[in-house]
């Protein structure tokens, strides 16, 4: 156990990304394979020791990703026409399993705390509708942005034009 306590897993893991990304365009999913075998092979403890130091944040990112999931799932079948054809059938019958797909959907509530859409309260649902709102207004900025750039580079490349410090006055002037 002592092996576990004597290495900086972070910096380690950070660094082998790095090299496994640089500045080329790559796809996550396969890297992450690249990275797991060959720790496999190579360095097994740097992989068993990076996954139990970063064993809360992946789970939570697991249970952030299952709780998006559901919510997409709940808006997939949120139409107007289905929804409503639930809330008459539960009305009808009484069956509450008929509307548990929307009910279910967890958000994040103030302090960060999840809760299932049935047991939120109006306040917790004015704090989840400013998120979505603020990430509209968020993803706008960035909409505009990136086709500013898309319209000045066309067939080029952002670095064809831009120096880094450029990219970030025009992004500060836009926030």
């Amino acid at each position: 156990m002592t092996e576990l306590q004597d290495r900086d897993y972070g910096a380690e893991m950070r660094a082998l990304i790095e090299a496994e990304t640089g500045t080329q365009p790559y796809v996550s999913a396969l890297v992450a394979i690249r990275i797991v075998e060959r720790l496999e092979h190579e360095d097994p403890m740097l992989l068993l020791g990076w996954l139990r130091g970063n064993a809360v944040q992946i789970l939570r990112h697991t249970i952030n990703l299952r709780d998006s999931a559901r919510r997409a799932s709940a808006r997939h079948y949120s139409a107007r026409t289905v929804f409503r054809d639930a809330a008459d059938t539960y009305r009808e019958t009484g069956n509450k399993e008929v509307v548990t797909k929307f009910l279910d959907a967890r958000y994040a509530t103030d302090g960060g705390l999840r809760k299932r859409l049935a047991d939120m309260t109006g306040k917790d649902l004015a704090f989840v509708a400013d998120t979505y709102a603020d990430r509209v207004k968020r993803n706008r900025k960035q909409e505009m942005f990136l086709r500013l750039l898309a319209k000045k580079v066309g067939g080029g490349c952002v670095n064809d034009y831009f120096t880094e410090d450029l990219l970030n006055d025009m992004w500060q002037s836009l926030v």
